[in-house]
This record gives structure tokens, sequence and C-alpha cells, in this order.
């Protein structure tokens, strides 16, 4: 039994869909091209001779192809990792994962690149989800995939570029998606926007209204308690009071959120060197502008009155 038939069978063991993916003129691909892998996507029969399969007699003539995971039928999901260090900055930020936890876990499933700065972690995900591709891209550049749903990841094979696609870990043992990672898939939209401001795709600082001045506010003596206010409390102390959850780097997810999305950040370099929160999510603070500690007292316990 040569290598590549000894793994086919290990992965149809472990419950997986396999799609076969010949090489385009002599080379080897990273995805099923052509007349000869129509139908990939849905189940080898009669009529569908190039679809996935999780029986190994299906690959007995399939030397010099390469093996895809097909994730929609095997239930599984993919965090394919174009850029780690950058991807590694947007997890520290928005969430409390340390990605570095994940890629050196002894029990992780992945399928390793033979290019540097990359990752790819295979995870098992409920066969109930309606998933899809989501990605995130900056100036052009892919930073990280959610593989999911009617997509496939070689799993075995060569990389069209040069060397070897190296299986690390048990494919009979695939863990389970962290729950975050299934929140990024069910929410994506609202986890974008977040990305988005840590790459600084919108890089404009979010604007503010000045407070207005008070009648009397000149009058000797007098104090004014809105400065008064910003002096004795920070925004993280209304946050916090209000039920506002820390999350990654400065920032909070609001309450009653339905994701995880930490949606609301922090801003410590305002122009006037006044503190200041955005939000990003569903909360009363997000009406455009970005509020100081006085602002997110008189919005979230007292109805926006002043």
């Amino acid at each position: 039994m040569s290598n590549l038939d000894k793994q086919i069978k290990k992965l149809c063991d472990a419950g997986l869909f396999l799609v076969p993916i010949p090489p385009v003129d002599g080379k080897p691909s990273k995805a099923p091209k052509g007349m000869e892998s129509k139908g990939w996507n849905k189940p080898k029969s009669n009529d569908n001779p190039n679809g996935y399969s999780n029986d190994p007699i299906d690959f007995q003539h399939c030397e010099g192809f390469n093996i895809g995971l097909f994730h929609g039928a095997s239930n599984t999901i993919a965090l394919d990792i174009d850029n780690l260090e950058i991807t590694q900055q947007i997890f520290e930020d928005t969430t409390d994962i340390q990605l570095l936890d994940w890629l050196e876990n002894t029990l992780r499933f992945e399928i390793k690149s033979p290019k540097p700065n990359r990752g790819k972690l295979i995870f098992k995900v409920p066969s109930n989800l309606q998933l899809k591709l989501r990605q995130l891209k900056h100036d052009k550049e892919m930073i990280f995939e959610l593989r999911a749903g009617n997509c496939q990841d070689v799993i075995y094979g060569q990389h069209p570029e040069g060397g070897n696609y190296q299986i690390i870990g048990n494919p009979a043992s695939i863990p389970d998606a962290p729950a975050i990672l299934l929140d990024m898939l069910l929410h994506w939209d609202d986890w974008k926007l977040v990305f988005d401001s840590v790459l600084n795709i919108d890089a404009e600082q979010p604007k503010y209204k000045p407070h207005k001045a008070q009648q009397g506010q000149n009058i000797e003596g007098w104090r004014n308690p809105i400065a008064e206010f910003n002096q004795s409390f920070c925004v993280l102390d209304v946050l916090i009071r209000n039920s506002y959850k820390p999350a990654g780097k400065d920032r909070f997810i609001r309450p009653d959120s339905s994701s995880k999305v930490a949606g609301v950040v922090i801003l410590n370099n305002c122009a006037d060197g006044v503190q200041r929160v955005f939000s990003h999510g569903g909360d009363d603070l997000n009406d455009g502008f970005a509020h100081d500690a006085f602002d997110c007292f008189r919005i979230l316990e007292h109805g926006g009155k002043w």
C-alpha cells in the first residue's frame, strides 16, 4: 500500500470526506479546476465521478493528485492564516485568545504549509450549523480565512510553489471549534468592523461633540461639573459599572450582546488628550461619535439627558 493510500484510508476512517485534485498542466493544484474536476463539491456517484467521497476505493487511481478535505460534508472548518504576524495582533487586540497557544497545542490538528508565516488549524463543528467562507483582507492581501461549508483545503500533497503539505495531529481526534471562531463565522459583519478598526482601514479618528459652554461657567468660584466628573472617573469606570465586559486590548463587549464581538473600544490618543470610547456595536453609545466618561454616564445611566 502506497503512502497516499495509507493516508487516504486513515483520513476516511476518521470520518472525513475527501476531494481528488488532479494536477493542472502537470503541476500540483490547490483547488479542483477544469472539466476533470466538475462536480467536486457534490457526492461521488456514477453520474458525478469527480465528486467527494469517504471511501478509500474511490481514490485508487489518484497517484500524483493532491487530496482536499471537503469541509461541508466533514463538519470541519479551517482557520487559514496567510499572515501569522498580523493575525496574532488582531486576535490579541480583539479577543482574549493567544493564537500561539492554539498553534503550539500538542492536541491540535494542523495542515502545515511549506510556506513561512502561515498556519492552518482544522476544527470540528456541529452538523446543524450553516456556515460559509469568511475572508479578511487588507491592501489586497489575505490576512486570514475561516473556511467552512462549500470549501476544501489540500490536506495531502504538494504546494504549487514547492514543498509538501504536512499533517500534524490525529484526524480521528480533531478538536471542537473554539466558541470564538463559531461566533466569528455566525456574526462576521460585526466582527469585520472590529477587525478593520485594528487594521486602520478606517484610519480617521472618530468625531466627537465638544461640550457646550454652560451659562455662568465663567463666574468666579464656579466649578464645571462635566470637567469635575471626567477628572474623577475614567471611561473604563463607567463601562464596567454598566456591565460592559473587557475583552482584548482596550475593548469591551456590550451588555446583552448576542455575539462575543468586542465592538466597544477605548480611544487613548484623541487630539485634545481626553480619553473617549467609540462603539461599533448595537448599544446606545453607537451614534457615530466618540464619548468621554461624562457622556457615557449621561447616555448609559440617564437616558442621554443633561
